[in-house]
């Protein structure tokens, strides 16, 4: 788990909209399933989860499989970080998280 210290006091996630992004790297193998959440903390010590990801079954944790994708909210505290919970043991893959600007949101309609 990476913490980004914002080195704000407080109301982290006024501005620009910004998003929390996690998603997977590297197809996961063994385990059970994965949640990605963000959190924030006053003091880099005591954390609050602020966003949570659905729960993902190992069967779908592909390369590429979005684990959550939200705006940023107002109301964060100097630190922040992404934490995946899981559960089992997995043999093989990886996640990642990151904030950016804009996702890929494009949705497309099915042909009638």
């Amino acid at each position: 788990t990476h913490v980004h210290d914002t080195k704000a006091a407080a109301n982290v996630g006024i501005g620009e909209p910004m998003y929390f992004v996690a998603q997977v790297a590297v197809t996961l193998a063994g385990g059970t399933d994965v949640q990605a959440v963000l959190q924030t903390s006053d003091d880099n010590s005591a954390w609050t989860t602020v966003q949570s990801g659905p729960v993902v079954a190992t069967a779908n944790l592909k390369a590429g499989k979005v684990l959550a994708a939200h705006h940023l909210p107002i109301g964060l505290k100097r630190y922040i970080r992404a934490a995946f919970t899981s559960t089992g043991t997995f043999t093989a893959g990886s996640v990642t998280a990151f904030i950016c600007k804009d996702i890929d949101a494009q949705q497309y309609l099915k042909a009638v």
